[in-house]
């Protein structure tokens, strides 16, 4: 028992009908947070990549040592009428505008077709050498076969 007499246990408190109170349970995020298995940050990119409005979806996580630091889908900039050449902010330059990436964090980009399945999602140019100089040490993409590694000096 604690101070206020209340039993400590592990069990979430629950209503009188046996379901657990969902104010008490706890955060799915937090628990997708601290996960280290890289294929559920993989998920998480592919999520991310669900949720943009642009015609290419792409979303990109910001992970080091399993926690998951920033998420971010690309996102239109300006209507591509007016600019066609900057159209959307890639997922990769949210996520820098979001956050300072740490030294040796792993960047997970995603592409998603309309069906929702994964697409090849390898980063430009531009945005690899961005999250080079940002501090990533490597970015996992996804492709229409399985994820690949890509090392950045």
């Amino acid at each position: 028992m604690n101070a206020h007499g209340a039993l400590l246990t592990s069990e979430p408190p629950r209503h009188s009908d046996g379901v657990p109170d969902p104010r008490q349970l706890p955060s799915k995020r937090l628990h997708i947070a601290t996960t280290p298995r890289p294929r559920a940050h993989i998920d998480l990119a592919i999520k991310q990549a669900g949720r943009s409005l642009c015609r290419y979806r792409v979303g990109a996580v910001l992970a080091k040592g399993g926690r998951v630091l920033a998420r971010s889908s690309n996102r239109y900039r300006n209507h591509p009428g007016i600019d066609f050449r900057h159209a959307t902010f890639h997922a990769e330059e949210m996520l820098l505008r979001r956050t300072r990436i740490p030294h040796g964090a792993t960047v997970y980009v995603a592409r998603v077709n309309n069906a929702g399945g994964p697409m090849l999602a390898r980063p430009c140019s531009r945005c690899q050498r961005a999250l080079a100089d940002g501090g990533a040490s490597r970015v996992l993409y996804t492709t229409s076969t399985g994820p690949r590694l890509m090392r950045l000096n």
